[in-house]
């Protein structure tokens, strides 16, 4: 029969047991590299050089953290840096007239463009969580707060100078829906296709008439690996 020593030594075992089992299984993600595509941008304001600029800021490299809740629920944080076209190079428009009050006696521009995003993810899965974190199906929701900067260089007939154009900042809020799948074993795959509302804020500078426009609806889809702990 156990005394009171041997029962109290047994509990112990037990709870070290149960802490580390809780310890081993894993329940954080650092999400290390991904790249994402995402059709927000427009080519609506200058169809002459709209065509040039379609997939202007539509792909991103992706970073970030998230954390298993519970059986099912994930959150998370996520950095978008927008991939810059061309290596960010300025592009030659003949015909494009970045500023409302530009003279008229310019003869090209020189356009480019910078962006990141910062956004929040909640997943809900199928199917609960293992040793291994998260593995399977989920649905979820999520919201970005997108930064974009346009800038340019204008050259002049008369006296072949340049100038540097004021840049342009505005900022987009995005609402979103998701759907995907999660592997995880000594490195997490996560794959996801969703869809975007965005809204565009106020502070967009009215004087600037940008050729990359901001579609209300737009589609995405992403892949990112992590390393799950």
């Amino acid at each position: 029969m156990l005394d009171k020593s041997n029962l109290k030594n047994v509990f112990l075992i037990c709870c070290l047991l149960v802490t580390t089992s809780s310890f081993a299984q894993k329940r954080n993600n650092l999400q290390l590299v991904g790249f994402g595509y995402d059709q927000w941008s427009n080519d609506d304001y200058t169809k002459d050089v709209g065509e040039f600029l379609e997939s202007v800021g539509r792909f991103t490299y992706i970073a970030g953290y998230e954390r298993l809740i519970g059986d099912r629920l994930a959150l998370g944080l996520t950095y978008h840096f927008i991939i810059p076209s061309v290596d960010n190079t300025f592009y030659d428009f003949q015909s494009y007239r970045p500023l409302r009050n530009l003279p008229s006696t310019y003869s090209n521009t020189y356009y480019s463009f910078s962006g990141f995003n910062i956004g929040y993810d909640s997943k809900y899965y199928f199917q609960e969580f293992d040793e291994d974190g998260a593995n399977g199906f989920y649905i979820g929701c999520n919201y970005q707060y997108s930064t974009i900067t346009e800038s340019g260089i204008v050259n002049y007939d008369y006296n072949t100078s340049q100038t540097m154009l004021p840049r342009n900042t505005y900022n987009i809020h995005r609402l979103g829906i998701k759907t995907g799948f999660t592997i995880s074993d000594d490195i997490s795959q996560q794959f996801g296709i969703g869809l975007f509302y965005n809204m565009p804020s106020s502070n967009k500078d009215l004087t600037w008439v940008s050729p990359v426009g901001v579609n209300n609806i737009s589609f995405n889809i992403s892949w990112v690996v992590g390393i799950p702990f």
